[in-house]
């Protein structure tokens, strides 16, 4: 634990006392300029949860805070909590992984920015989340080495939507209770917080009128559904959203993924090269990512700063030969 000096404030500032700083591993979320030399920061803490606080004089060259403290970037922190303030006093910032790819490659900033987002509205302050922690670690390591964003990314959102409560039901139909069976398409319900199999699929009278049934191309999306599964049905509490089976098995095997990531030691050996798991296509993974995206920001009522530029143009950014 290290220390800092401040005023006491019982003495009229006659004279200083020694106040611990909790030290702990931290990733930067967010930073803004306090001043020219300071900055308030936002910080993932593996021990602590989110932490927002001031660093005085961060910016300046003798400090102890490695230049300064920038987004997208792990470091060890110490920490003061402050009764009277809603922001901590960050006495220190000791940077540890830079993650300088991360920043200098367009869609790995954006797809990392957008896990930041989401963990950033997610993760309440003073909640601790280690498991999560290490799984953005992990994640941003991937990122770092590698252009191939929708993978990593859809583990991510996975991630911070199960650490927070919203994991999503795959197994059990959410409007039945029952198992989910086997289907071509899906539903995902965000309200229910999960999938279902259309009802009227199996309705012969609905089948014989197939004529009068809209076409997916033809139907309205609400707003921010996945624009790569291109339906809707209903509105209000009871809309869905229609999911091809493809885009529910990346899902499945994100899910798996993370569940072996947990018992296994992290996701390098749950999704590495000796892993049983098979990894889902590219184009798979960035339907699941749109949905999980989608279904997160009407968790949140809001959508994240980064989502529209990440998911705003529906274009590849791997090309559909990388599926094959």
């Amino acid at each position: 634990m290290g220390r800092s000096v401040c005023q006491c404030p019982s003495s009229g500032g006659r004279y200083a006392r020694i106040v611990p700083a909790h030290l702990d591993d931290a990733i930067c979320i967010r930073q803004w300029d306090w001043s020219e030399t300071s900055q308030v920061v936002s910080l993932l803490c593996r021990e602590m949860g989110m932490i927002r606080g001031v660093a005085k004089g961060s910016r300046r060259p003798k400090s102890p805070y490695s230049g300064g403290i920038e987004p997208l970037t792990r470091g060890q922190v110490g920490v003061i909590l402050r009764r009277n303030s809603e922001l901590a006093l960050i006495t220190e910032w000791d940077l540890t992984e830079p993650w300088r790819h991360v920043r200098q490659d367009w869609r790995v900033y954006l797809a990392a920015t957008y896990l930041a987002d989401l963990v950033q509205h997610f993760v309440r302050d003073h909640d601790p989340h280690p498991v999560l922690f290490d799984r953005v670690v992990e994640l941003m390591s991937m990122l770092e080495g590698s252009t191939a964003v929708w993978r990593p990314l859809m583990l991510g959102v996975w991630s911070v939507l199960s650490e927070a409560g919203y994991r999503p039901s795959l197994g059990v139909d959410v409007r039945t209770g029952e198992v989910l069976a086997s289907a071509r398409t899906y539903q995902f319900d965000p309200e229910l917080g999960g999938l279902s199999v259309p009802a009227l699929r199996h309705s012969p009278n609905d089948r014989a009128r197939g004529g009068d049934q809209q076409k997916p191309s033809e139907r309205g999306r609400p707003l921010g559904s996945p624009n790569l599964e291109g339906t809707s049905a209903g509105s209000g509490l009871n809309r869905a959203w229609g999911v091809r089976a493809a885009t529910v098995e990346a899902i499945r095997w994100a899910e798996s993924a993370c569940d072996r990531a947990a018992n296994e030691g992290g996701l390098v050996l749950a999704v590495g090269p000796d892993a049983l798991l098979t990894d889902p296509a590219i184009e798979s993974c960035e339907r699941a990512c749109r949905l999980l995206a989608t279904y997160a920001r009407y968790v949140l009522g809001s959508e994240p700063p980064s989502h529209e530029p990440l998911f705003g143009q529906a274009q590849r950014s791997e090309s559909a030969e990388s599926d094959r």
